[in-house]
């Protein structure tokens, strides 16, 4: 049941995402949930980013990572947006 432990690219996956989610999601944050809005800056930022593409296919213009990395992503955008992090979840599932 190794897949279940981070390796090292779950730990920069990680720490990427939260500084990210930190400097660019959580500014909006209140913003987006208060007054109901789509967060398509932030969403765009995260597609720059390939995390809009995590489960897919590199040929399909997805990163391949595996499902972990998803949840690591979805976990650490949710901590800061919860709207932003559902958003993420919807298109990659």
């Amino acid at each position: 049941m190794s897949w279940i432990y981070f390796n090292e690219e779950h730990t920069m996956l990680r720490k990427m995402v939260r500084e990210f989610a930190i400097n660019e999601i959580k500014p909006l944050a209140q913003k987006v949930d208060s007054e109901g809005l789509f967060p398509a800056e932030s969403i765009q930022k995260m597609a720059d980013l390939g995390l809009m593409g995590i489960p897919w296919d590199e040929k399909y213009g997805g990163t391949n990572m595996d499902t972990l990395s998803l949840v690591i992503a979805i976990e650490e955008i949710g901590k800061v947006c919860s709207s932003t992090a559902a958003t993420m979840m919807a298109h990659t599932s």
